[in-house]
């Protein structure tokens, strides 16, 4: 059955998300299409993403039908269902790799993620680098941890192996004795290369790559890797254990060089690149597959020479942020040192255009034992970093601060990421907020610019105190095209029984710049008294987005928790409710994460 709240506007969004990340080989339709705008889409994939907007999972396939029930669902809401062939302009299935020296081919037909001629493009650009290039290559290996018993991760694959049998329960995931076949294998100098496709990248696959050693060298980025799972979340439960399965044997495969003495195992992910136009004929698109090659934690020399190739492992600069025209930027660029993330007075000149929300149930402890951001942190701003934001606002009560902990490490992975907003705070048996720190990226590195809160609410506080805030505190405020209004502040703007609206009677609103178009407005628990949201769509008029985000797990006076069906934020844009505008990021991390496009027009 399909929910009815799934409405035109999340149909939309789903469109759009197939659009930029394309559709599973195994959602594709073979008899009908909607049409939209000239494309061609599946009817039914396109109602199971739209439920992960309207009520933040994916349908599961099994509980409704395609045919008649979907195709009669999307007429309802006035979109036009075809049945035969697709036509007309291609969904976005992959992203082009832009790193060319030449303009893009234009794409003139429909493209899976499945194409067979990107494999095959794949191959020939192996062998125009290496030479010799294996084909579905069979390692003789067996597939059970004892098999791996005389290496030094054995205890690794064997804790690996049974988080996965504890995932769902399936105890007997292996039924190859050999392990199955690689995708290509190059002798000399002797790697394994993985072409991953949707259905690889699955909550099974996250459990076995978060249990990884750090000190397994890779060749591709495990934290993109997670990410691309909690992103994907693809499931084939046919058989029931298939995902952690596929899941066991990718892990041997990553593990393979430990035993066979080879380089790093590499993995492409297919929707990277439109693999199949690049030409391996084609001097530059050669070098640009060079590129693509230099992922993870180290890497070989990649060129094939006239003498025997030499195996080099080197550091590389910077981890790959996933984005191809990027790849080839990293090796020169230098990055920060642990020196280089320092505290500064001088507020930053931010121009923020993709804003990550993030947002907790701050009862919840997590595996490091704080109730606290600091664990998932790391995997949030890679994730987020990956998604293409230049900021993240996180929900007050963000990080407790430690010696132990290192924030800056974190940062200094992003490469999209130029703010990061979070308070410090003390926990225990009751919390207390602290310094309000927003850490942006310099020319010289990481810095932090830091404030207070300084009040909560106007009752009891005198005419002359608002006036020292609005004069004084405001313009510490105003950080390029953003400012912020920590938790109750945002009272400042004064909501009138006798009107039954609100005014500006401080001159709050009227302090803030009219190049300032995005006020944020992080929160430490849920508030619910209706004139907040009066206040906020107030202060949002005028053309400005206000962005509040806050923490789950308040309790009322009778002990309740009462969070609420909808996501831990509300987005206000020029006087009007704009929470739809945010595409939720599905994961595993026990957080809720959005993506909001702020960029102006």
């Amino acid at each position: 059955m399909i929910p009815n709240n799934i409405t035109k506007e999340y149909i939309l969004k789903a469109i759009a998300e197939v659009d930029k990340v394309g559709v599973p080989a195994k959602r594709q339709s073979r008899k009908y299409y909607l049409r939209y705008e000239g494309k061609s889409y599946p009817p039914k994939y396109i109602i199971s993403l739209a439920n992960s907007f309207a009520n933040a999972e994916e349908l599961d396939p099994e509980v409704f039908s395609g045919g008649r029930e979907s195709n009669d669902f999307l007429r309802s809401l006035g979109f036009h269902i075809e049945g035969g062939q697709p036509r007309g302009k291609p969904t976005a299935q992959t992203k082009r790799v832009t790193g060319l020296s030449r303009p893009p081919r234009p794409v003139t037909s429909r493209h899976y993620e499945s194409c067979p001629r990107c494999k095959e493009a794949v191959r020939a650009m192996l062998q125009a680098i290496y030479g010799e290039v294996e084909v579905n290559y069979r390692f003789d290996v067996g597939t059970t941890p004892q098999a791996f018993g005389h290496n030094p991760y054995a205890r690794h694959l064997t804790e690996i192996h049974r988080g996965l049998e504890e995932y769902r329960g399936h105890k007997r995931l292996v039924k190859a004795t050999t392990l199955p076949h690689c995708d290509f294998y190059v002798p000399n100098p002797g790697f394994v290369v993985e072409f991953d496709e949707s259905q690889h990248f699955t909550t099974a696959r996250r459990v076995s790559l978060e249990r990884y050693p750090d000190d397994l060298q890779l060749g591709f980025d495990r934290i993109k890797w997670i990410a691309l799972c909690d992103r994907i979340h693809a499931r084939d439960n046919d058989p029931p254990y298939r995902d952690e399965q596929r899941a066991w044997y990718d892990t041997l495969r990553d593990f393979l060089p430990a035993v066979q003495g080879l380089q790093p195992t590499v993995r492409l992910f297919a929707q990277d690149s439109r693999w199949c136009s690049l030409d391996h004929h084609n001097p530059n698109d050669v070098e640009t597959f060079k590129e693509l090659l230099q992922i993870g934690d180290v890497r070989v020399d990649r060129t094939k020479t006239d003498t025997e190739p030499v195996a080099t492992a080197i550091n590389i600069s910077g981890e790959w942020d996933g984005k191809p025209d990027r790849a080839g930027r990293l090796r020169s660029r230098k990055r920060p040192k642990e020196s280089d993330t320092r505290k500064t007075g001088s507020a930053p000149a931010l121009n923020i255009t993709k804003l990550g929300i993030v947002s907790r149930d701050y009862r919840y402890r997590y595996a490091n034992g704080f109730r606290d951001f600091s664990h998932t942190l790391p995997s949030v701003l890679k994730l987020l970093d990956y998604e293409g934001c230049d900021a993240v606002l996180f929900s007050l009560f963000s990080i407790i601060p430690r010696e132990s902990y290192d924030l800056g490490a974190a940062l200094r992975q992003s490469q999209s990421i130029k703010a990061v907003f979070l308070e410090e705070f003390q926990d225990g048996t009751s919390r207390a907020g602290g310094r309000y720190v927003v850490h942006h990226r310099t020319s010289k590195g990481w810095e932090e610019y830091s404030f207070a809160q300084v009040f909560g609410s106007l009752s009891g506080m005198p005419q002359w105190e608002m006036d020292d805030f609005v004069s004084y505190e405001m313009p510490k405020r105003i950080l390029g095209n953003c400012c912020v209004l920590l938790c109750g502040e945002s009272n400042g703007v004064k909501y009138s029984q006798k009107q039954k609206g609100v005014e500006d009677t401080f001159g709050l609103r009227a302090a803030i710049p009219p190049k300032t178009t995005i006020v944020l407005n992080p929160i430490h628990d849920r508030m619910t008294r209706f004139e907040l949201k009066l206040k906020r769509r107030f202060l949002s008029e005028a053309g400005r987005r206000v962005i509040s985000v806050w923490n789950k797990g308040r309790k009322d006076k009778n002990g309740k928790v009462k969070d609420g069906r909808n996501p831990a934020w509300t987005i206000f844009y020029d006087g009007k409710a704009a929470d739809d505008e945010v595409v939720m990021i599905h994961n595993q991390l026990d957080v809720e994460i959005g993506v909001l496009d702020v960029k102006q027009e």
